[in-house]
């Protein structure tokens, strides 16, 4: 008898508790009697994606970067640094693709999935949850069916949607557009429902592991979130209770304090790199694209064009003459432009509806939108000058303000699909009270037909995904398979190299030609590359040395050895020429540098020191002699030294430049102290300073010695230099020179100078001119190396040293990277002291470590920004347990 009370008692508490979660997840996602009819509609639309494939293809194209080595980017995105890109960079943004496009991707992969199917889930995916998002969204603000179902389908299928958020040469738009209605409407919803924190932690839970890859792009948080902080001052504004005002203040403060705990292994990375992540992206212009005002105003659109959603430039443009919109055209006809002004019809008809709670509902989001119509104009009337003041003087903002209308129209879309919706439901009704039912519907269905399947058309037909042209290709594409067998023939070579890539861009952007069938004719967009290498591969513009080489295949250069010792001091091994290049789309371009393929099989054919080993299909490698190669980790005691700016230098004729190290004063200023130190142990040092005619220029020389010295002059020759040294007399420079682009290299012999200041005096020169004194005393560095690579960010090192030396790390300068004694943790770094040293930058790029430390040892190379992602992550799953264990007490209490 006890054992079937207990019996009935167990079933009943099971049977509340389901009833209790079941009335829970009703009531608070999916109330109404026609729900599940609504959402199998949408779900059974949104099988057009799979269409876009048009069979079997990969979608990809510009910066879309979808990934290709799916269980690399999984494992890339543990790390706050990537090393697979030219020379590394820190990547804390990866981190927030971790859930659950990286974690999806590898699982995928483990399970013998293809990349195309990978790619289409995701697609299918981003495409229903825009609609399921903005549904609830607009359930949440309590408009009817007909407005919610139109809202969604919208919001689905709209001019934005079409020109920007599945163009995806753009960039990687679907996913927080999509999630961008799902997160708004989990704010209105608790915040008017008045819910605690179950709510708010489940719903934000949820909203974190389905979509924190949104925030690849960090913009997008402030995308994100600026209409949540606009509702919630709306919210105070027309709720003069004070009770309603105090819990609006605190449910959003744990709003937003419990989304930033869940999401701060992520968030804290980006946060703590914050001012790294701007600088580099203050300078995009030196990567071959307009200036940052420029993008600005291309961005822009008028405001009527804003107001009907369209107005982007690029929707009528082209390039060789293939357009840039299959549908672009068809939109500037008379029938299009007339349909188009549908939409803001519709959407500010929303103000006119009966009830209050509908015109409340309109007049926020006709603001919103009004605002970011504003905004996105940019420099275009009425009132141009607040926006252009506001992108001169707030580079924060600017960055932006530099997308213009494509970063606004995020919280456009929104805006304006909660007012067609309603817009089309308050004239819906008027139809109905004035005509009847049938007239109505009718009308309707004209509307819909127009709005949904005539504007709609390329969604149906599939060019809303760009088809291949006449030279240029589409945004559909199959990789070669020879792209797989260059994988597996680089995994095969041993030791620690990179890959330099030609044809040179000024960016990271190619345009290959492949399949020149079906629907691909190629691939245009950031290089796709380093899915296909277990090496770095040298492929995206990273400055100085980069552009160096790229100027110096330009000029066709074929006797000198000046590109031998970039690839020298840059670590790389071989050299990747890809015959498969569209080397007619970029001629003339100014994202590339002047190069033909038979140029650049004649440069480097012709040099000694580079030889070719291989092809792989239209893949063809070249090796770069070890007399130049520089070992990813070493150490060093021959050091050249550049005083002043070594930009206009470039790499000039200097005898075995390319087994040297080399740092400036001008790349990174050090301590007076620090500078004499390095200076001492040096035995090749190359002073470099800027002289002036008939003027005494002193010049500091480190050490006693022997001196080959050198004039570079900033002209051709047009008359006798006449030279001398402190007191003696001034002497003709008659040696033989060298002429390198616009520079004339004048031999002035050896000299012996002691250490100490000295006055160089010259005659006859204009221009900018350099003296360059290189020591000729040759020692053997006093210290053995051997090194191990861990991980992206860990380098274990044994050193054998008898003196002072310079250690030299081949990933690009930063501060954070850390030396520390012996074999530490992650967790050992935060309380250990990093070894007293000078870190510097080297070679145009490298980090260098003085180290006066002798005996045999192990330091560990570290990158300690890595550590601010394991301090994120041990709190975002604190939260994580702490919240579900929370959720998991209160649902068996149910």
């Amino acid at each position: 008898m006890k054992a079937e009370n207990t019996g009935k008692n167990d079933h009943g508490s099971i049977h509340l508790a389901f009833t209790g979660i079941k009335d829970k997840i009703n009531y608070s996602f999916l109330p109404g009697k026609y729900i599940v009819i609504d959402l199998c509609i949408i779900l059974a639309i949104s099988f057009l994606s799979i269409t876009w494939f048009r069979g079997n293809y990969l979608i990809n194209s510009g910066d879309l970067g979808l990934i290709i080595d799916r269980i690399k980017y999984f494992y890339l995105t543990q790390y706050t640094w990537d090393d697979t890109v030219s020379i590394g960079y820190t990547a804390p943004v990866q981190h927030a693709g971790l859930f659950i496009y990286g974690l999806y991707g590898a699982i995928t992969e483990i399970l013998g999935l293809s990349v195309e199917f990978f790619e289409k889930s995701f697609f299918y995916i981003w495409f229903a949850s825009s609609g399921i998002s903005m549904y609830y969204l607009t359930y949440v603000l309590g408009i009817k069916r007909l407005g919610r179902i139109t809202a969604s389908l919208f919001y689905m299928m709209n001019p934005i949607s079409l020109a920007i958020m599945w163009n995806v040469a753009i960039g990687f738009f679907p996913p927080p557009y999509a999630y961008a209605p799902l997160i708004l409407g989990m704010y209105i919803h608790g915040l008017e429902k008045q819910k605690g924190i179950k709510f708010i932690f489940s719903a934000l839970l949820f909203y974190t592991i389905i979509a924190a890859y949104s925030y690849l792009w960090p913009v997008v948080v402030g995308l994100h979130w600026a209409p949540i902080a606009l509702f919630f001052l709306y919210y105070l504004l027309i709720n003069k209770e004070p009770e309603k005002r105090k819990f609006a203040i605190k449910y959003t403060s744990l709003f937003l304090g419990i989304w930033l705990l869940l999401n701060l292994y992520w968030i804290a990375p980006i946060g703590y790199t914050i001012a790294d992540q701007f600088s580099s992206a203050t300078h995009r212009a030196d990567l071959g694209y307009i200036s940052d005002y420029e993008t600005f105003k291309l961005n822009s659109v008028t405001l009527l064009g804003g107001l009907k959603l369209t107005g982007l430039w690029s929707i009528g443009g082209s390039y060789l003459g293939d357009p840039y919109y299959a549908w672009g055209d068809t939109y500037f006809t008379a029938p299009f432009i007339l349909i188009t002004f549908l939409i803001p019809i519709f959407a500010f008809s929303s103000l006119f509806g009966n009830d209050r709670k509908t015109k409340q509902i309109a007049a926020f989001f006709a603001a919103l939108a009004l605002t970011v119509l504003f905004l996105g104009k940019g420099p275009s009337p009425p009132l141009e000058i607040l926006n252009i003041a506001v992108y001169k003087n707030i580079p924060w903002v600017a960055l932006v303000f530099r997308m213009s209308f494509i970063a606004f129209s995020f919280i456009l879309a929104v805006a304006y699909s909660v007012l067609v919706g309603l817009g089309i439901l308050v004239f819906y009704e008027f139809i109905e009270n004035k005509t009847g039912k049938r007239i109505a519907v009718w009308t309707l269905a004209v509307i819909f037909i127009l709005l949904f399947g005539v504007l709609a058309y390329p969604f149906w037909t599939g060019d809303v995904i760009q088809p291949r042209g006449k030279y240029m290709p589409g945004e559909r594409m199959k990789v070669p398979e020879y792209y797989y067998q260059m994988k597996y023939w680089i995994s095969q070579q041993n030791g620690d190299f990179r890959i330099f890539s030609l044809p040179t861009s000024k960016n990271y952007n190619v345009i290959y030609s492949w399949e020149d069938t079906g629907e691909t004719k190629g691939y245009g967009g950031g290089d796709i590359i380093r899915w296909f290498s277990s090496k770095p591969v040298i492929f995206a513009n990273f400055g100085t040395l980069y552009t160096a080489a790229g100027k110096e295949i330009e000029s066709q250069n074929y006797s000198g050895d000046i590109f031998k010792k970039i690839m020298g001091i840059l670590g790389v091994k071989y050299i990747l020429l890809h015959e498969d290049f569209n080397y007619y789309a970029v001629k003339d371009h100014p994202w590339w540098y002047k190069q033909d393929l038979e140029s650049l099989k004649t440069f480097l054919s012709d040099q000694e020191g580079i030889k070719y080993i291989k092809t792989i299909g239209k893949l063809d490698f070249y090796s770069v002699d070890d007399r130049y190669f520089h070992d990813f980790i070493y150490a060093t005691n021959d050091l050249t030294y550049l005083e002043g700016d070594i930009k206009p230098l470039g790499f000039v004729d200097i005898p075995n430049f390319s087994k040297y190290t080399f740092f400036s004063q001008d790349i990174n200023p050090v301590e007076k102290s620090q500078d004499e130190r390095i200076r001492e142990i040096s035995n090749n040092a190359l002073v470099s300073g800027i002289v002036k005619s008939e003027e005494p220029n002193i010049i500091q020389i480190p050490k006693s010695g022997a001196y080959d010295v050198r004039l570079v002059l900033n002209r051709r020759g047009t008359g006798p230099v006449f030279y001398g040294f402190d007191k003696e007399p001034m002497t003709q420079a008659n040696n033989a020179s060298k002429y390198l682009e616009n520079y004339e290299v004048i031999e002035l012999n050896e000299h012996i100078l002691s250490a100490g200041n000295h006055t160089f005096n010259v005659k006859n020169i204009d221009g900018t001119s350099y003296l360059l004194l290189q020591g000729t005393e040759k020692t053997k560095p006093p210290v053995e190396i051997h090194y191990n690579k861990v991980n992206p960010i860990k380098y274990n090192v044994h050193i054998n040293a008898s003196g002072p030396y310079v250690l030299v790390f081949g990933e690009s300068y930063n501060s954070k990277w850390k030396l520390y004694d012996g074999d530490i943790s992650w967790l050992a770094s935060l309380f250990e002291k990093e070894i007293p040293n000078y870190h510097f930058p080297v070679n145009g790029y490298a980090n260098a470590w003085y180290i006066d430390k002798a005996g045999e040892y192990d330091i560990t190379i570290f990158f300690w920004y890595q550590n601010i992602y394991y301090i994120g992550s041990i709190i975002s799953i604190l939260i994580f347990i702490i919240g579900t264990g929370y959720l998991a007490w209160n649902i068996r209490r149910v």
